[in-house]
C-alpha cells in the first residue's frame, strides 16, 4: 500500500536537489570546520546534526546550541545567498527570531542568532613548537586551505559579511545558527523551518530541537579567562567599547580580565555584582544577573606596587580589604614577571615575601606565576599556571596536597589543544574536558583582543587581521635563536573588529565586536563542563569515566605522541548525549538536583540526599581503608598521654543544614582570622542550625542550649565553640564557621571556611579552619543515615585535650607549644584494634566502631580526650555503650601522605575511574 510523504520530508528532498548556482545543501555540528574549498566532505552524507533529511539539535535550558548550513556552489556561483530561521514550535512553546539590531550583542529577545562564516587562507602550517610541531604526529591533519574563522552578524554591511553574501562558483558558504534555550522553556520537541534563497531559487531544510528537562547554573562550573586590552578595540574601531565585549564574552561563558585596582573596579563595579549583564543593559542568556569572578591586581607583571615592603604592604591591604567589603566571592592574585628565567626567580621570591611577611588581610593576596614548577620558586607561588605541555600530573597532585593550585594556558599539542585557526574547531572544546578531568578551577588563554603585534614583530605592527591570518609573528629579530621564531595562525585573536579604522575596505560596519568558531568552541567545552559537574554531583560516576575516556583519555603529561581527543564534533556530541539522558534520569529520580529548599540534619530529606551524595573523592584520606597501616613505633605514649584507661566518649554536637545551589548568600563578617578564612558571601539559610542544636550533650555545659531555646534566639545567644555547617550538596561545596553568631547586623564569626568536596585540595598550610587542625569537620560527623545502614564508612573526628605543635597530613594547622614527642599532633590517626570485639554492642554503635577499625579517627582539635563529634539525632540510640571502649583500644598507626596509600598505587590521570 503506498502513503504519500510528508511535507517536511519532500520539502527536505528538494533542499538536496541541484538548482542554478548550488551544488548541495547541507548541515553540521559547530564542531566542524568545513574548508571553503573542500568538496565531498565526509560528514555532508551524515552526522550529529544531519541525518540527510532533516537538521536535528539539542540542549539544555540556559544553554547556548549552534549548527551550520553548508551551502556548496556549483560552477555558476551565488550571487545572493541569503537564510531564515522563523522560529521553532512544541506544542506549548515557541521560540521566535527578531532581527539583530546595529549592536550585536544586544542581545534581548534575540533566542536566534544568523551569522555567515568569514573564511581566512592559511598558506603554510603554523611554526611554533609550544603550539605544535609541523610535520609532527601530533600536528594537525589539514592545516592549510581556506579555513572558517569569524562569525559575522548578518546585518554587517554588504560585501563584509552581511547577508545575502555572494558564494564563488565551486566554492562552500557556510551559515552559523545559534539557538538560546532560556530557562522559562518547555521539555520537548521543537520545530521549524529553515528558509535558504540562492539567487531566484528558494530551499528548506526542516529541523528539530530537543530542549532536555534540566537547566544548566548561570555561575560557571569553571572559570576561562582570556586577556583583553581595552586600546585595541579603541585603535581599530575608535572608541571604547568594552560593555560590548564584555556581553559578548558573556554570552560565551568567558571573562575577559586584566588588571585592577579599587579604582578601577570601582568604576566597572556593575561587571562584577552582575548589573551589567541584565536585560536592562541588552543582556540576555547564559549567567544573566552573575557577574565576573576572577579580579586580578596586576596582570603580566606585578608592576611597581610591590618592590619594596612598606608599599607592598598598604598596596596588598587595601586591595584585599576592598575585594571582602566589595566582591567578596573574587578571584585575585598578583601576577609575577610573566614566564620567568632563571635571573628572574630571586625578585619572585622578593616579591613574595614582601606580600606574605604582611601581618594584614594584604598576606592572602594569591601569587601568581606562568610556569611549569620549578623548586627555586615553589617557597613563593600559591597558583601555578603551566602550558599544557608543562602541566606534570604527579607534581600538581603534590602541590594540590600542599595546598597551592594549579592552573593551566594557552595550547599545545599533544597534551592539549591548539587553539588556532588551523587547528581542528574542537581543540578548544577539548582543553576545557581535559580541565575537568584534572580538576583545573581557571584556564588562562593570553589574550582575546591580539590584533597589533607586540613589539616582537619586526616591521609593521599594526596587522589587517581581517586579511591576514597569522597574528603572532617575532620571525627576522636579531636577539633570538632561529629555532626560537615563529608564526601562528589566529594566536590571541579569538574576538574580531566589527569596525576597522585602519583598514576602511574591511570594515564590518558594527559597533561592537565578532566572535569566532574558536570561541564559540570554548562555549561549547564550557557548557559541556556543567554537564559533566551535574552528573558528578548526582553520583553518575560510571557515566562520566565513560564519556572522559571516550574525549580526553591521555592528555597534559599523559599525552601520547598524537592527541588523543577526537578531532570532529561528533563524538562530543554523542558523548553530550549520553551525561544528558543519564542527567535527566537521575534528576527525575529525586538526587540532590531536586533539592529546592534548606533541609535540617535530622530529617528523611536529609538522609536520602546524604545517602546518595560523594563526599570527597575516593582516594581522599577520609575514605582510605587504614586497617593494615603499620602502627606507629610511639604508639603506646601517645595513647598513654591520652589516657589508656579513659573511656571513649562523643559530643552530639555537629549539627549541619542542607541547601539548594541557588540558596541565596550573605556576607559573613570575620572577627578572628579574615587572613586565614575563605571570602564569602555564604548561602547561610534562615533556619541554620548553631553546634549542639537541639539536643543536649556536650562536655561545655554552658554552650548547651537551655529549656525552651528557640532556634532563632540560639542563633544569636550562647558561648563555646558555636560552630555553623552548610553543606551544598549540587555544587559540592562546604561551609564551616567558628563561633558563628547572628547580630542585627548580619552574620559574623571568627573564622569561616570553605572546601570543595569534590576535590582532595586542602587548606594552605598552616591556615586553620573551623578546626584547629585545618581540617573540614562535616565529613567526619557520625550522621544518622550511615549507622541507619550498619557502617559508618570514613574516618571520623575526634578531640583530645594536650596536644603537639606539629600536624601531619592532612591536617594543615597545629594549636600546641608542646613539644613533647609523646602527644598526637593535630591530623594523628587512631584505630581502633582489629581484634576488638565489636559483636555486644547495639547495631548504632556498632557501625561507628566497625569504622573506626577501617577508617579510624583523626585528631581534630583540642577539647575533651577521647569525644567523638556525632550529629545530635534524635533518631540515634544505643551510643552510651560505647563508653565500654577504653583508650587502650585504640593504636596510632603511620599515616600516609599526600602521594601514598590509594593517591600513590593509582596514577593520577585514573584516579576517577576507580571512585
Amino acid at each position: 500500500m503506498s502513503r504519500s510523504l510528508p511535507l517536511a520530508i519532500v520539502m527536505s528532498l528538494l533542499a538536496v536537489d541541484a538548482d542554478a548556482g548550488v551544488r548541495r545543501i547541507w548541515a553540521v555540528s559547530d564542531g566542524e570546520k568545513v574548508d571553503r574549498d573542500a568538496r565531498e566532505h565526509p560528514a555532508s552524507t551524515r552526522n550529529s546534526a544531519w541525518d540527510g533529511r532533516v537538521v536535528r539539535v539539542s540542549g539544555a535550558r540556559n544553554e547556548v546550541v549552534a549548527f551550520q548550513v553548508i551551502v556548496e556552489a556549483d560552477d555558476h556561483g551565488v550571487d545572493e545567498l541569503s537564510l531564515r530561521l522563523p522560529g521553532l514550535n512544541s506544542v506549548r512553546d515557541r521560540i521566535t527570531y527578531r532581527p539583530p539590531a546595529g549592536d550585536p550583542t544586544d542581545y534581548v529577545n534575540r533566542p536566534i542568532e544568523i551569522f555567515a562564516v568569514h573564511y581566512m587562507h592559511v598558506a603554510l602550517p603554523s611554526h611554533a613548537s609550544w603550539v605544535y610541531e609541523p610535520g609532527s604526529a601530533a600536528a594537525p591533519a589539514n592545516p592549510t586551505g581556506w579555513k572558517p574563522v569569524q562569525l559575522v552578524p548578518e546585518n554587517a554591511r554588504n560585501g563584509r559579511g552581511g547577508l545575502p553574501i555572494a558564494v564563488r562558483a565551486n566554492q562552500n558558504q557556510a551559515i552559523w545558527i545559534e539557538i538560546y534555550i532560556d530557562r522559562a522553556r518547555t521539555q520537548g520537541l521543537y520545530r521549524g523551518t529553515i528558509d535558504i534563497h540562492a539567487d531566484t531559487a528558494r530551499r528548506t531544510l526542516p529541523i528539530e530541537l530537543e530542549v532536555f528537562d534540566f537547566t544548566l547554573p548561570d555561575e560557571n562550573s569553571m572559570h576561562a579567562m582570556l586577556f583583553y586590552a581595552s586600546d585595541q578595540p579603541e585603535r581599530y574601531q575608535g572608541r571604547n567599547l568594552d560593555p560590548a565585549y564584555h556581553r559578548l564574552a558573556h554570552r560565551h561563558r568567558v571573562e575577559l580580565v586584566h588588571d585592577y585596582n579599587e579604582q578601577r573596579l570601582a568604576a566597572v563595579m556593575g561587571r562584577f555584582s552582575g548589573a551589567d549583564f541584565t536585560r536592562e543593559r541588552g543582556y540576555e542568556g547564559p549567567g544573566a544577573g552573575v557577574g565576573n569572578v576572577i579580579a586580578p591586581r596586576s596582570f603580566y607583571g606585578p608592576g611597581p606596587d610591590f618592590e619594596d615592603r612598606p608599599t607592598a604592604w598598604a598596596r596588598s591591604d587595601a586591595w584585599m580589604t576592598f575585594l571582602r567589603e566589595k566582591v567578596p566571592h573574587a578571584i585575585t592574585f598578583l601576577y609575577m614577571p610573566d614566564e620567568p628565567r632563571a635571573r628572574e626567580y630571586p625578585h619572585i621570591l622578593k616579591l613574595a615575601e614582601n606580600v606574605r611577611s604582611n601581618p594584614g588581610p594584604g598576606r592572602a593576596l594569591p601569587i601568581f606565576v606562568t610556569s611549569a614548577y620549578v623548586d627555586a620558586l615553589a617557597p613563593a607561588i600559591d597558583i601555578w599556571c603551566s602550558g599544557p605541555k608543562g602541566f606534570r600530573l604527579d607534581r600538581v597532585a603534590t602541590e594540590r596536597a600542599r595546598g597551592r593550585e594549579y592552573w593551566f594556558y594557552n595550547s599545545g599539542r599533544p597534551a592539549g589543544g591548539a587553539i588556532t585557526i588551523d587547528a581542528p574547531a574542537t581543540d578548544a572544546r577539548a582543553t576545557i574536558w581535559a580541565a575537568f578531568k584534572h580538576d583545573v578551577r581557571v584556564y588562562f588563554y593570553w589574550h582575546a583582543v591580539h590584533w597589533r603585534h607586540n613589539s616582537q614583530k619586526r616591521g609593521e605592527r599594526d596587522q589587517n587581521v581581517w586579511a591576514n591570518s597569522i597574528t603572532f609573528d617575532n620571525r627576522g629579530q636579531p636577539d633570538k635563536p632561529i629555532a626560537d621564531q615563529g608564526y601562528i595562525h589566529g594566536d590571541g585573536a579569538l574576538i574580531y573588529p566589527g569596525e576597522d579604522r585602519l583598514h576602511p575596505e574591511e570594515d564590518r560596519g558594527l559597533p561592537g565586536p565578532i566572535a569566532t568558531i574558536q570561541l564559540a568552541n570554548f562555549r561549547r567545552g564550557l557548557q559541556d563542563h556543567q554537564y559533566l559537574t551535574l552528573a558528578r554531583r548526582l553520583g553518575l560516576h560510571s557515566v562520566v569515566s565513560e564519556v572522559l575516556t571516550t574525549i580526553v583519555p591521555r592528555v597534559f603529561s599523559d599525552a601520547g605522541a598524537r592527541v588523543s581527543f577526537p578531532e570532529a564534533g561528533d563524538p562530543y556530541e554523542a558523548a553530550r548525549l549520553k551525561l544528558a539522558h543519564a542527567i535527566e534520569v537521575a534528576a527525575r529520580s529525586g538526587q540532590p538536583e531536586r533539592l529546592t529548599m534548606p533541609v535540617l540534619f535530622d530529617t528523611p530529606e536529609a538522609d536520602s540526599i546524604l545517602s546518595a551524595m560523594q563526599i570527597f573523592p575516593g582516594d581522599n584520606p577520609w575514605h582510605e581503608d587504614i586497617s593494615n597501616r603499620p602502627v606507629h613505633p610511639n604508639s603506646p605514649a601517645i595513647i598513654r598521654s591520652i589516657g589508656a584507661d579513659a573511656p571513649l566518649g562523643y559530643n552530639l554536637d555537629m549539627n549541619f543544614v542542607l541547601v539548594p545551589p541557588d540558596q541565596p548568600t550573605m556576607p559573613v563578617r570575620v572577627t578572628m582570622y579574615p587572613a586565614e578564612s575563605d571570602q564569602g558571601p555564604f548561602p547561610i539559610p534562615p533556619n541554620a542550625p548553631i553546634e549542639n542544636w537541639p539536643l543536649a550533650r556536650n562536655e561545655d555545659r554552658r554552650a548547651l542550649p537551655g529549656p525552651g531555646m528557640t532556634l532563632e534566639r540560639f542563633q544569636r545567644e550562647g558561648t563555646g565553640d558555636r560552630h555553623l555547617i552548610v553543606v551544598d550538596p549540587l555544587n559540592q561545596r562546604l561551609h564551616e564557621f567558628w563561633q558563628a553568631r547572628r547580630t542585627d547586623a548580619g552574620w559574623e564569626a571568627s573564622q569561616a571556611s570553605t572546601f570543595d568536596l569534590a576535590s582532595n585540595t586542602l587548606r594552605p598550610e598552616r591556615w586553620t579552619s573551623s578546626d584547629a587542625a585545618g581540617l573540614p569537620i562535616f565529613p567526619a560527623i557520625v550522621r544518622y543515615d550511615e549507622v541507619a545502614r550498619g557502617r559508618v564508612a570514613h574516618a571520623m573526628r575526634v578531640t583530645v585535650r594536650r596536644t603537639r605543635r606539629e600536624y601531619v597530613y592532612p591536617a594543615r594547622h597545629f594549636a600546641s607549644s608542646q613539644t613533647d614527642p609523646n602527644l598526637p599532633r593535630m591530623g594523628e590517626r587512631l584505630r581502633l584494634r582489629n581484634d576488638f570485639d565489636t559483636s555486644q554492642f547495639p547495631p548504632h554503635a556498632r557501625a561507628i566502631l566497625e569504622g573506626l577499625k577501617r577508617y579510624g579517627m583523626f585528631v581534630a582539635d583540642n577539647g575533651g580526650d577521647w569525644l567523638m563529634s556525632i550529629a545530635p539525632d534524635r533518631r540515634l540510640r544505643g551510643l552510651e555503650t560505647l563508653a565500654r571502649v577504653k583508650g587502650a583500644d585504640f593504636e596510632v598507626i603511620v599515616p600516609t601522605g599526600p602521594d601514598e596509600g590509594p593517591r600513590g598505587r593509582i596514577f593520577p590521570p585514573l584516579r576517577r575511574f576507580f571512585q
